[in-house]
């Protein structure tokens, strides 16, 4: 063995026992067990169905909802509102007359994006109504908005009229369904004044966006078993009120999410990936302030290229490697 090699070899010792000592301090001191993680699921997941009801459908998002309790990580809460759905075209909008169906419009709208016009409601007159004595005075009025929200669905009370149609209104969304303690805005979330909890009331289509159809055929993430790819496109996409800043349509634009996607993916992380994806939102928050999804997408697409790698308890390199 000449000098070179005896220096990598004693290098990558180094590292291998850097990457076991930091795996076992971030499961004993910062993020917990693969045992710990999964009992923190199932307890979001009881809690998220024991919600249901009443019109929404809970989901525990966020760092906690993947199964990190993390010192300093506000909570995040989305709230899917089962009486509306949103269809990809109209030939595919078998509508239900006890909910609300909206449409699909990407025409003028960037990747990510849509607008979501009205085509169907069994509460449909109410819209007049409610714009002309509600919507322009939302602060004066709030007894009567409340019991319109409880007794209709939201979306039909957020629609205004846009290019001759009826189109909904992400800013009257959030406003109509601010209540006290969370009406600070921040971005598509409802927000407390302490930033500790953040809400996002939002909507579903369980069609597969057609945006999105490279992701589901392409055949270079063997890390992703076959159920779990069926299971996050059988669920659809959430559409959260936010549109493209400086937009002129920015008002009735929705964001699409894969939230609930993404978390699946999560859960099929070895804990080497999730203490990896941990490790990296603990460093970089604070560092240079890279966005959530960014550090998620560095993750994602580590294993199609190096899925033996993230299989050990080689935290140091799989980080590296990001």
């Amino acid at each position: 063995m000449d000098v070179n090699d005896f220096d990598n070899t004693h290098h990558s010792n180094i590292t291998r026992r850097l990457s076991i000592s930091l795996y076992h301090y971030l499961c004993k001191h910062i993020i917990g067990t693969e045992n710990h993680v999964k009992t923190v699921r199932i307890i979001n997941t009881v809690r998220d169905n024991v919600s249901l009801g009443n019109g929404t459908a809970t989901i525990t998002s966020g760092s906690f909802g993947e199964g990190l309790q993390m010192r300093g990580s506000d909570k995040d809460i989305m709230h899917v509102y089962t009486c509306t759905e949103v269809h990809a075209n109209i030939k595919s909008a078998t509508t239900i007359p006890t909910k609300t169906h909206f449409l699909m419009m990407t025409e003028d709208t960037k990747p990510g994006f849509t607008m979501l016009r009205l085509i169907d409601s069994n509460n449909i007159s109410l819209i007049s109504i409610d714009q002309n004595l509600f919507l322009p005075k939302l602060g004066l009025v709030k007894l009567e908005l409340t019991y319109y929200t409880q007794s209709y669905s939201p979306t039909l009370l957020s629609c205004r009229k846009f290019r001759g149609e009826q189109h909904l209104s992400n800013i009257l969304f959030k406003q109509i369904l601010s209540i006290e303690g969370m009406s600070n805005v921040h971005g598509p979330c409802l927000t407390d004044s302490d930033g500790l909890f953040d809400l996002a009331n939002c909507l579903h289509s369980k069609f597969w966006v057609r945006a999105a159809l490279q992701w589901s055929t392409r055949s270079n993430n063997a890390w992703l078993y076959e159920p779990t790819k069926k299971k996050i496109i059988s669920h659809g996409v959430l559409f959260v009120p936010v549109g493209d800043k400086g937009s002129p349509n920015e008002e009735f634009e929705w964001r699409l999410s894969f939230s609930v996607g993404e978390k699946f993916l999560i859960y099929t992380f070895s804990h080497t990936q999730l203490l990896c994806y941990a490790l990296m939102k603990i460093l970089l928050k604070d560092v240079i302030d890279i966005d959530s999804r960014c550090k998620k997408n560095a993750v994602f697409l580590l294993p199609e290229d190096n899925y033996i790698l993230v299989i050990g308890r080689t935290t140091t390199l799989c980080m590296d490697t990001c």
